[in-house]
C-alpha cells in the first residue's frame, strides 16, 4: 500500500467517523459500500448486514445499567445489573472507534464481602 493510499483511507476513516458522530446518512450511504458486512464473532457469529448497521447509525443506542447494596461495618453485599431494558435493537460501541454491533443480553452479578480486623 502506497502513502497516498494510507492518507486516502485515513482520510476516509475520518469521514466515516465524522458520519456516525453527526448521523450523517446522506454521507454513510456514500462511504458504505453495497455488501458490507460487519462481524463480531466474540458477540455474535452471525455478521450483521449493512442495513442492519445503517439502521444502528441511524438510530443510536441506550444502556441502561445500575447497583444497589447493603453494607455494615463487618459486612458488604452489592447487585449490578447490565443493559436493564435489553433489546435487539440495541447496540454497543465496538472497541474500535465507531463499529456497532449487537449488544449482550441482560446481565446480573452479586458480590457479598465480609470485613474484618
Amino acid at each position: 500500500m502506497s502513502d497516498a493510499d494510507r492518507e486516502e483511507l485515513a482520510h476516509l476513516e475520518k469521514e466515516w467517523m465524522a458520519a456516525m458522530q453527526s448521523r450523517n446518512m446522506d454521507r454513510l450511504e456514500e462511504l458504505v459500500a453495497d455488501g458490507f458486512r460487519f462481524t463480531a464473532i466474540h458477540l455474535n457469529p452471525e455478521p450483521m448486514t449493512r442495513e442492519q448497521w445503517m439502521e444502528a447509525a441511524r438510530d443510536g443506542y441506550t444502556i441502561v445499567s445500575g447497583a444497589v447494596g447493603y453494607r455494615t461495618p463487618r459486612w458488604e453485599w452489592l447487585l449490578n445489573a447490565e443493559n436493564l431494558f435489553n433489546n435487539e435493537d440495541y447496540f454497543l460501541p465496538g472497541h474500535f472507534g465507531n463499529n456497532a454491533f449487537p449488544g449482550q443480553p441482560i446481565n446480573l452479578t452479586t458480590t457479598f464481602r465480609l470485613m474484618w480486623n
